[in-house]
């Protein structure tokens, strides 16, 4: 059953509304959604046996494994190792950080295949059929096909599985045992989504917010007539279309739109990354509060330290440093502070670096610091003992041990410390971290990572940290009135 909302009405309170005394299932297709919907509900304090999912992961709970199931880096680094030399060869990959976008491309193009129930015999029927030079697209379809046996086999050997194969198993009934399930605005059904819907047509309703006529229901899809004429009806207010030549232009017609109103509101795909943003005062436009973990001094450290590792070059007493990656640690002071904490000799050794820059030195060593009897060879010899120590780590285990015994963690996470839960996310990190080596997914980090081991391993935790997001503790943010920042899509 299908139930059109108009877009004039909050869609989310419908669904809500469509929760009866039953136990419910309301799917959603993004968990921002989800969460809207959630806090919508909240007040009735009456949640029952109901939940509340997006369809991804209610298509997740379907299949159940007693084994462990491999997400993000602990599956990219599984299938590495489950890489035949064939494989690498064929598709040019020499090392852990060339494949990790092949991998992504490979589990995503694979699930597609799958949602969309297309078979491998399809597929190869379909590829038979065509004439290319060589059979490139045969060979490597094929080639696919041999990879995917190899790592369904690495996962057999190691006791791990993979949502990818999960599918062969039987669905989970419990996961179906709803009375009622409640699909919220969701604008395309895989053919996988379809069969189970079609399989449940006797407890499923979907609220949709397209028109009535632009919606095939036997199909469950779009009609290709859709377009903006259909939502014209429900605009509050005209629109006004202003084309601009460059952003230059855009940016100052913005600024004269929102001089012609106390209530402006703006609309954009990830604002915060675009270059007018830091443009907008905080004070008047409510734009995001979280603070991304790479900003944090912790972060920004192990990034400078990576690069000092991976500019070494193993000549010279005991090695040469890259004065070239050196300036990353000279530019910012605070890093620098971590060697030098007073700051006329932080002055004094910039200034002296610089020079020597300026002489074109391309490379230090320690050695060089001794024979000018400098003052600055304790720094200079406290920066080179820091990096024999990171080049002794061989993994994760002695990676921890390293960040929680020698380096001054209560300064390097002073400077969110106070505003965000820095250090609860960063030991929940290093627990999730610490995983990929205690239930046995890597066993040794030599084969993965034959060279650099130390270096590598940093990069794989700055590669893990990156996208993670801190929440302010507290805010408080004036806001010019009616004024707000809207990002698409949000629902």
């Amino acid at each position: 059953m299908i139930k059109y909302i108009p877009l004039n009405q909050n869609i989310l309170q419908a669904a809500v509304a469509e929760i009866n005394a039953g136990k419910c299932l309301l799917l959603f297709p993004t968990r921002r959604s989800k969460l809207a919907a959630l806090k919508l509900y909240q007040p009735n304090w009456n949640f029952g046996e109901h939940s509340f999912l997006t369809m991804d992961e209610w298509k997740e709970s379907l299949f159940v494994s007693d084994q462990p199931i491999l997400k993000e880096e602990k599956r990219t680094l599984a299938f590495y190792q489950s890489l035949s030399r064939s494989a690498k060869d064929f598709f040019h990959l020499n090392s852990y950080f060339q494949i990790i976008d092949f991998a992504k491309n490979f589990f995503d193009f694979r699930q597609e295949l799958k949602e969309e129930l297309v078979t491998d015999d399809r597929i190869l029927e379909i590829l038979e059929q065509k004439q290319t030079a060589g059979d490139w697209q045969l060979k490597t379809w094929q080639m696919l096909l041999s990879i995917e046996e190899d790592y369904r086999t690495f996962l057999h050997e190691h006791g791990f599985a993979d949502q990818l194969f999960l599918r062969d198993n039987h669905l989970c009934s419990q996961e179906l045992s709803f009375d009622r399930i409640i699909v919220v605005n969701q604008f395309y059904f895989t053919e996988f989504e379809k069969q189970l819907l079609t399989k449940l047509s006797d407890k499923f309703v979907i609220l949709s917010q397209l028109p009535a006529a632009r919606f095939d229901e036997k199909n469950l899809q779009i009609s290709s007539e859709f377009n903006a004429a259909d939502i014209k009806p429900f605009l509050p207010a005209p629109v006004h279309l202003h084309i601009a030549a460059d952003q230059t232009e855009m940016i100052a017609q913005l600024a004269s739109e929102l001089t012609k109103s106390a209530s402006a509101e703006i609309i954009d795909f990830q604002f915060e990354k675009q270059s007018y943003a830091h443009l907008l005062s905080r004070q008047y436009f409510g734009k995001s509060t979280f603070i991304g973990f790479s900003e944090s001094r912790f972060y920004r450290f192990l990034q400078t330290i990576l690069e000092l590792e991976n500019s070494l070059i193993w000549e010279g007493k005991p090695f040469l440093i890259s004065l070239q990656a050196f300036l990353s640690l000279l530019a910012a002071d605070d890093l620098l502070a971590y060697f030098l904490t007073e700051k006329a000799p932080r002055e004094r050794f910039r200034t002296y670096i610089f020079g020597l820059i300026d002489q074109d030195f391309k490379y230090l060593d320690t050695e060089f610091f001794q024979t000018k009897n400098s003052e600055f060879m304790p720094v200079w010899q406290a920066i080179y003992s820091f990096l024999q120590e990171v080049n002794q780590i061989k993994s994760i285990a002695g990676m921890i041990d390293f960040l929680r015994d020698r380096l001054d963690l209560s300064y390097l996470l002073a400077d969110l410390a106070n505003k965000t839960k820095l250090a609860e996310t960063l030991l929940q990190s290093l627990a999730d971290f610490a995983s990929i080596e205690t239930c046995g997914v890597v066993t040794d980090w030599q084969q993965i990572f034959p060279t650099n081991t130390a270096a590598n391993l940093f990069k794989l935790f700055l590669d893990y940290l990156k996208p993670k997001k801190l929440n302010p503790e507290f805010q408080i943010v004036k806001t010019r009135s009616g004024s707000q920042v809207c990002r698409i899509p949000a629902i």
